[in-house]
């Protein structure tokens, strides 16, 4: 090939590049713009939630290259429970007292077909237990874990939703609380 051939080829070459470049730019603000307004339930998903990331696929053939954004996962639903009833939590906890001493935590999973997904419980800044799942065959598969609580684990607990890459998914917490005590009456009896 002759210098002003490859000169040419070359200059061809970085037009396709700057090309590319800017539509890779493009779709990248895309992303980010849809991330900002990431909803689950018609709530915004706030960010310490954790918003799912976009992953793009660049596939190149000898004429051309295809940018793909492959769909992410998400938690659609995250609730701490008394009990599970049916497959489904019987209420919303964000608070609990410590004359109960088990809680459950729910999740919604959508488009996570095949990976796996972990709740990792989380007291006083120490992993308490880590309990993983295979998310099975389908667009929408739900899990739950639950945790035995020992009264004088009050305060804080958290729970995180990863991915099989240790992504942080969601974020939920609740307050476990002393429980009121109990007003002792005197012995009122005449004896």
């Amino acid at each position: 090939m002759s210098t002003f051939q490859q000169s040419t080829l070359n200059r061809t070459l970085n037009k396709s590049n700057l090309v590319l470049a800017a539509a890779i730019f493009l779709t990248a603000s895309s992303i980010s713009l849809a991330d900002s307004s990431t909803t689950t339930n018609n709530m915004p998903v706030p960010e310490s939630q954790g918003a799912p990331v976009q992953e793009m696929i660049v596939e190149e053939t000898p004429n051309t290259k295809t940018v793909e954004v492959k769909n992410p996962g998400t938690v659609a639903r995250s609730i701490f429970t008394s009990e599970i009833i049916n497959r489904e939590p019987a209420n919303d906890l964000t608070e609990m007292n410590n004359s109960s001493d088990r809680i459950y935590f729910y999740t919604d999973l959508r488009n996570l077909a095949g990976q796996i997904i972990t709740h990792r419980w989380e007291y006083n800044d120490a992993v308490m237990a880590e309990v993983k799942f295979k998310v099975g065959d389908g667009s929408r598969w739900r899990v739950y874990s639950s945790k035995n609580l020992l009264p004088e684990w009050t305060g804080v607990w958290t729970v995180f939703v990863t991915d099989e890459n240790e992504q942080i998914l969601n974020t939920n917490t609740f307050n476990y609380t002393q429980a009121a005590a109990t007003e002792t009456t005197p012995d009122t009896t005449i004896k």
